[in-house]
């Protein structure tokens, strides 16, 4: 398990960098964590595939909230969720995500109060979503 763990920092931790310096989030890479995701869920914690599928369901929901929203939230932040819920399941992937929302609602309130952030600025989700992780793991 500390295996799939070290994974998902390793990826969200490439995917933050890129996310911060360019806003975007390289299609090779989330395919390849993602069939890394299976791979190693399948054959090391030996785990069905129907024990898989609801950690990605999460990250189809993102999706779809990406696409009826205009891309509020962009569809590279739902593929980094996706590939989360495929490395570390459903349970682990909500707390994330509660955690990665409750930090950008700080980090947006700050940036209001600091320097009259605008509504319609984009900020950087990933980051987020890795503080969200680690949050996860400790608690």
């Amino acid at each position: 398990m500390k295996l799939i763990y070290f994974l998902e920092i390793i990826f969200l931790t490439i995917e933050t960098i890129k996310d911060i310096k360019t806003q975007t989030v390289d299609l090779r890479e989330l395919l390849f964590f993602l069939i890394l995701g299976f791979i190693v869920r399948i054959l090391g914690v030996q785990e069905s595939v129907w024990g898989i599928v609801p950690g990605l369901f999460v990250g189809v929901i993102m999706l779809l909230i990406s696409f009826l929203s205009g891309e509020a939230i962009g569809y590279g932040d739902g593929m980094v969720v996706l590939v989360t819920g495929v490395l570390c399941g459903i349970r682990l992937t909500l707390l994330t995500l509660l955690i990665a929302f409750f930090v950008m609602a700080v980090f947006a309130i700050c940036l209001i109060i600091r320097k009259g952030f605008y509504y319609r600025e984009k900020i950087p989700f990933v980051p987020c979503i890795l503080v969200g992780f680690l949050g996860g793991l400790i608690l």
